[in-house]
């Protein structure tokens, strides 16, 4: 198939290209913008970036491509990868859909990523309708609730109220050491850089604001500490990058706490300890529960997850 110029309709009007993309041709998101950077996709002849929305009647240059088969006459069905998403459900209503996300799996693709939860939402969709969407992200190795929406209404509020934070996040992190204090306001901007080869957020006066308050919830034999963190501003990696500034390194995270981020040789431990525990969305709060690894940590160090249940909805 050679170049296409397509004409926006009206039924995708606002969506964001890289979504338009996903419907139409299934590339994800990383694909999309390095095909915009090169200039193959345009918009009315026109560069353009992927995140950008559309509107009726703009033409989009397509480079040689497959169109997106179907799903419901696609006869490739992983029956593993309906039921992985299925059980991750922890809420769902005729708007949105939320799961609890693992460890170890990203909410969309990239290089090398052919399973992560933008592909798998294709098995959460309903009869005639588009499959849920994205409307906002965790980390690959972070774990915990993560909404969708399930009709392109919902999806541009809420991608709207995210963006505005008029969503109220809380997470859970073990990390290791001990906070000075039982709670604080940590107010440090963060710059993106490169270091040995690697992107990092890294603390500097001329990055970008960056607000994260702490709640210590249980300290942990003076080894580890549970801790709720509250993020007032949305930066990549902030939560981490705030607790290694403290001085107190998330169980696991290597990339920003390195040695000190890894207290013993037991598998568990070396993952991960960052969990997206709430969104209180105003009517509706959606909690999800503490598994895998860092149950394993809980079990340890006899930290009862229920005893803090509360705790989460703290001044909501």
């Amino acid at each position: 198939m050679g170049v296409e110029q397509v004409t926006v309709k009206k039924s995708d009007s606002d969506m964001r290209l890289d979504r338009w993309f996903q419907k139409y041709y299934d590339l994800n998101f990383t694909q999309v913008q390095k095909k915009c950077r090169k200039g193959e996709i345009r918009i009315n002849g026109k560069r353009i970036k992927g995140n950008e929305r559309i509107s009726e009647g703009m033409v989009i240059r397509i480079p040689p491509l497959d169109k997106k088969t179907d799903f419901s006459q696609n006869k490739v069905y992983n029956p593993n990868d309906a039921e992985l998403i299925k059980n991750m459900v922890i809420y769902k209503d005729d708007d949105i859909i939320a799961i609890n996300k693992p460890s170890g799996i990203a909410v969309q693709g990239g290089t090398n990523t052919t399973k992560h939860i933008d592909h798998l939402t294709r098995y959460l969709h309903r009869d005639n309708q588009d499959k849920p969407r994205l409307v906002h992200r965790i980390d690959k190795d972070t774990s915990g609730v993560l909404i969708l929406a399930r009709n392109r209404q919902t999806a541009t509020e809420l991608t709207g109220l995210f963006k505005h934070k008029k969503i109220r996040k809380v997470y859970w992190a073990v990390v290791v050491g001990e906070p000075e204090m039982d709670k604080g306001t940590i107010q440090v901007p963060l710059l993106k850089k490169n270091i040995s080869g690697q992107e990092k957020m890294i603390p500097d006066e001329e990055g970008k604001n960056a607000i994260t308050e702490f709640e210590v919830l249980q300290r942990m034999g003076g080894v580890l500490t549970l801790v709720a963190l509250y993020p007032l501003t949305g930066r990549t990696h902030q939560l981490r990058a705030h607790m290694e500034y403290m001085g107190t390194p998330i169980l696991g995270d290597g990339k920003y706490g390195g040695k000190k981020s890894f207290i013993s040789n037991e598998a568990h431990t070396k993952k991960m300890h960052l969990h997206a525990r709430l969104i209180d969305m105003g009517k509706i709060n959606i909690v999800a529960d503490i598994s895998g690894h860092m149950l394993e940590t809980f079990k340890m160090f006899n930290v009862v997850q229920q005893k803090y249940f509360d705790e989460v909805f703290k001044d909501l």
